[in-house]
């Protein structure tokens, strides 16, 4: 690809290129100048970030294809997953945080991107020095050496303000292995002794009467209705628990507990206790899997890893994307000490050996679970392998195409070695679009299947859903991080500002279920309610009139298939993780000018059939289950 749409005015003879980063002002007409931030820049300036959405195919080719030569990367005679097998029946390297390639936990993912997308300009425009106005200690580090080494010149002002919001706590300023002991004694150690030791359990009794799907779900995310009479119904299952219970099947549910603002985890072993006590199927949290055996195998895992890290040292050498000649290492060398011996470590080997130990206990034919190629799902899949058992990851909603921890390179599926990355027996999609997908990146079509979306079974039908007859309702989505959510509010603020008639009786602000504290409405100020509610999406959009979705959330697409005019307000210097990348005329704003524009003239996004298989009947996934047998 080139870059000359990204900016109006090419340069004949270029001989440097100036990077700003948290600074605008810069005199010189002589030299390419690009913004490694912002993405509305001024004429004759390149917007990185803009260059990487426009680029986002080849940079994720590039990408997926250097975490295949990293892990096939020969140490010590062989190769690094090899040399990472610490389970015996797995290898931990797919499970580090640095293969890990989730952009959503790891912003290091959007810089190494940013950087490749950034050489391209400089060799495109035939640059022959670097000029970096910021205050990023390793990236002026990274740009020297690359400079250097191509006997070019550089130059480092450090002005500006700093762009890299840094997301610390006191844990983080502590030596990793302090930080893995810290997550093992205040986080693995007290769950287990609390779901343990807390209520009343009638888990054993069941399992022994099993015969239905084990299945592992994020909690809590439930249907709150049900919750209260002591039913149990996951959001991420919908209707597909209509059809197992329709077969007289018993779920043995194992709930993986994530920290939320409205359901402590005290909450989550009560629920459990009544859950258990009223209904046929078993629940139980993963944690009480844990064992004096478990622990002391977690530690001896720990310290496998630990030691192993340290005989690979920092291999600097290993972080350079192919056809790049900027080496990225500064960007991921906390990312890789974390991987070797810090909280992610450690949880690494707990997810492991609570598998083996709860799957002991299974004697289910089919293990489900809701697939984002995370790194607990690896030791899931290892553990009820060893059971024998069939393991089937569903899509729960779109993935976008940069969502990079979702995929391999193509290589990696022809991998059949014990320490290739474990996928699913079968990998079901509910969008055929992320399925062809997969398909292009060379995942075995055997085992990829097409099924119904469950999450949104309910929109199978929009003539039946319940809509406030002139809804006026400007609802907001918020995603679940802190920074980016007070972002956009301020967004919004300041377009609603100029926005002279507002056509909304209230706005109705929703934030994510893992948005434990730090957002408040007290800045918002507009001239018309405003409200934070908790209640239900469906419920909420009955009176939306118009959607604002603040980060990534699949809320989106929810309110497209509705026929809301929706649009997705873009976080500064994060990666497009939007689940809707890639579609047509999806609208975004990465600015409050951008978001003004749309709020006046609000317009709905097409909807695309390929988007999410929706229907209420489950003949897919009867088909995948249980054959073409329907009693």
């Amino acid at each position: 690809m080139t870059y000359e749409g990204l900016h109006s005015e090419r340069l004949s003879e270029s001989t440097g290129i100036v990077l700003l980063d948290g600074s605008t002002k810069w005199q010189s007409t002589s030299e390419v100048v690009a913004d490694w931030v912002e993405t509305e820049v001024p004429s004759g300036r390149i917007s990185i970030p803009d260059a990487v959405d426009k680029d986002a195919s080849s940079l994720r080719s590039e990408f997926l294809s250097w975490q295949y030569v990293l892990a096939n990367r020969p140490v010590y005679g062989r190769p690094l997953k090899s040399f990472m097998r610490i389970f015996n029946i797995h290898s931990y390297w797919w499970m580090s945080a640095i293969a890990d390639g989730s952009p959503l936990k790891h912003e290091e993912i959007y810089l190494v991107l940013k950087l490749r997308a950034f050489e391209k300009i400089y060799e495109q425009e035939g640059c022959k020095g670097i000029t970096y106005v910021g205050r990023d200690n390793q990236l002026n580090e990274i740009l020297k050496k690359f400079a250097r080494s191509q006997g070019h010149t550089y130059r480092w002002y450090k002005q500006g303000r700093r762009t890299r919001q840094t997301r610390t706590t006191f844990s983080d300023w502590l030596p990793q292995p302090a930080q893995a002991m810290i997550s093992l004694i205040f986080g693995w150690a007290r769950r287990a002794v609390v779901s343990r030791t807390t209520g009343r359990r009638h888990i054993e009794v069941k399992l022994t009467n099993e015969h239905g799907p084990t299945v592992i779900v994020y909690f809590p995310n439930f249907e709150s209705k049900a919750m209260e009479l002591g039913q149990f119904r996951s959001n991420y299952f919908g209707n597909l628990q209509n059809l197992i219970e329709h077969k007289r099947d018993k779920i043995r549910w194992i709930w993986i507990y994530v920290p939320s603002s409205q359901t402590s985890y005290s909450d989550a072993v009560r629920m459990r206790d009544e859950c258990n006590q009223a209904g046929k199927h078993s629940h139980e949290l993963i944690e009480e899997n844990i064992s004096v055996g478990v622990f002391l195998s977690v530690l001896t895992s720990y310290f496998k890893i630990a030691v192993r890290g340290m005989l690979l040292g920092r291999m600097n050498a290993a972080f350079i994307l192919p056809g790049s000649k900027i080496n990225f290492s500064p960007f991921v060398r906390k990312l890789w000490k974390s991987s070797m011996r810090g909280k992610p470590a450690i949880d690494a080997a707990f997810f492991s050996h609570l598998a083996k130990s709860a799957a002991l206990k299974s004697r289910s034919t089919c293990l489900l679970y809701p697939f984002e190629n995370q790194p607990w799902e690896m030791a899931v899949i290892a553990a009820w392998r060893l059971r024998k058992t069939r393991t089937v990851g569903f899509q729960h909603s779109a993935v976008g195409a940069l969502n990079l921890n979702h995929y391999y390179d193509r290589q990696n599926y022809l991998d059949d070695s014990i320490d290739a990355p474990l996928i699913p027996d079968k990998l079901a999609f509910s969008s055929d679009h992320t399925r062809q997908r997969y398909l292009a990146d060379g995942a075995p079509a055997n085992r990829l299947v097409n099924v119904e979306s469950v999450r949104y079974t309910h929109l199978s039908d929009t003539s039946n859903i319940a809509v406030t007859p002139s809804p006026e309702a400007l609802l907001v989505v918020l995603t679940y991080d802190v920074l980016e959510a007070n972002e956009g509010l301020r967004m919004l603020e300041e377009a609603l500002q100029r926005f002279q008639y507002l056509t909304f009786t209230e706005i109705v602000v929703k934030p994510h279920p893992q948005l434990r504290s730090g957002v408040s409405l007290r800045e918002l100020q507009v001239e018309v309610r405003c409200t934070l509610s908790h209640q239900p999406l469906q419920e909420l959009l009955e009176r939306t009139k118009v959607g604002v979705c603040i980060g990534y959330s699949s809320a989106q697409i929810e309110m497209i298939y509705r026929g809301i005019p929706t649009i997705c307000c873009k976080p500064k210097n994060v990666l497009n993780r939007d689940p809707m990348f890639g579609y047509p005329d999806v609208n975004y704003a990465s600015s409050a000018h951008e978001l003004l524009e749309f709020l006046q003239y609000p317009k709905t996004t097409p909807l695309d059939a390929s988007l999410l298989n929706i229907s209420k009947h489950l003949d897919l996934w009867q088909s995948l289950l249980y054959g073409n047998n329907s009693n």
